[in-house]
């Protein structure tokens, strides 16, 4: 189609799902030979894409996006409607642009992006915004298990829960680094973060100390 593309998940080595400007998803069933385009609903960005297996999977992004499937992608609904705050009100801030999703099941999951962590119990039914301790865009997200996760964004920004969500901590924050783009973990103690500029950080006590990695660019 000539689009950007922003973000690719494959669920098997076969079946994969890749999404982009104005609204595009690409799925693939014979490992990328072949592309078919799927209809989105929507004209917005759509930055990253995530499925807990080869029916169920979210995409989100600008505008408040937040698109569902439960069919492999043969229809996508929005649950931009459904987020709301903890007091029950449907908030419909436009603005605001979603950069990543992570779900630990079918049900449980977060999506962040500028000023914004949102979080679910039953798979996109409610959206709940979490408080965070700080003005931060976080770019990235991930989780090890229910409790336990990051969550990474610009001026070097790293941000943790150990109880799901309800309270984030700061680990790191340094205004004169590079922006983090992406975040991930292996275990409860081993994960690395990459950012602008070449930046590569490792952990491997939880994140209470980030170690500078060279990626020789």
């Amino acid at each position: 189609q000539g689009n950007l593309l922003q973000s690719v998940y494959f669920v098997d080595s076969n079946t994969g799902w890749a999404v982009g400007w104005v609204g595009t998803i690409l799925k693939t069933t014979d490992g990328g030979n072949k592309w078919i385009s799927q209809s989105s609903g929507t004209t917005n960005f759509l930055r990253e894409v995530y499925f807990v297996d080869s029916n169920t999977g979210w995409a989100v992004g600008d505008s408040l996006t937040v698109l569902k499937t439960s069919d492999g992608g043969n229809k996508w609904m929005s649950q931009s409607t459904k987020i709301k705050s903890q007091s029950n009100s449907v908030y419909f801030i436009n603005w605001i642009q979603l950069n990543s999703v992570y779900f630990i099941n079918s049900n449980i999951g977060w999506v962040v992006g500028y000023g914004t962590i949102l979080k679910t119990t039953n798979g996109g039914d409610t959206w709940i915004f979490q408080n965070i301790p700080t003005d931060i865009y976080p770019r990235s997200v991930y989780f090890i298990d229910s409790n336990t996760g990051w969550t990474v964004g610009d001026w070097g920004k790293i941000l943790t829960t150990i109880d799901g969500g309800d309270h984030w901590i700061i680990q790191s924050w340094d205004d004169t680094t590079s922006s983090l783009s992406s975040v991930y973990f292996i275990d409860s103690n081993t994960g690395w973060t990459v950012g602008s500029n070449g930046t590569i950080l490792k952990t491997t006590d939880g994140g209470i100390e980030w170690i500078s990695q060279s990626s020789r660019t």
